[in-house]
């Protein structure tokens, strides 16, 4: 298995260290080389909520969207998400569904997808959004989102700033 790293010697070579200098720079990078490696040979890809427009836009309070990815890793395969759901805590603390993904739903590594109260020709956005979902209710404070997978485990949850997911 060949795995690219980020890191170069190649960086520092205009850097005039001692030799004790270049030593730890030297073993500094391999300990990075070595978390690196590690982090990406055992990843397991799974969704995230990468971004999040929940103030609406001029054309309507409502033009609210979210954004899904599937981080890319050498070892990671695309992702079924048939069953998992997106959630959002109302200012109760009461949790309600606001999508679940339909069966077969497959997302590919290093994709995108846009879920959104509104279709394009309605909305500020500039494609379609992958799901349309009339449910889609994202609070302007106390916003929480949750994405779980089909056995209910919380997989990703993002909040405006004031909580601790």
């Amino acid at each position: 298995m060949h795995l690219q790293s980020s890191f170069s010697l190649e960086a520092f070579a205009f850097l005039r260290f001692n030799s004790r200098m270049k030593l730890r720079y030297l073993l500094l990078l391999l300990i990075a080389e070595l978390l690196f490696w590690f982090h990406t040979a055992r990843a397991e890809a799974h969704p995230v909520i990468n971004e999040v427009m929940w103030a609406g836009s001029d054309l309507s309070f409502s033009d609210e969207w979210f954004e899904l990815t599937l981080p890319v890793c050498e070892t990671c395969t695309d992702q079924d998400l048939g069953g998992w759901t997106v959630s959002y805590l109302k200012s109760t603390g009461q949790e309600t569904l606001m999508l679940t993904f339909p069966s077969g739903f497959t997302m590919h590594l290093g994709e995108y997808l846009v879920i959104a109260n509104n279709q394009a020709a309605s909305s500020r956005l500039l494609a379609e959004p992958a799901f349309v979902s009339a449910s889609l209710t994202l609070a302007n404070s106390g916003l929480r989102l949750r994405l779980k997978d089909p056995a209910g485990t919380v997989i990703d949850e993002v909040d405006d700033g004031v909580g601790t997911p």
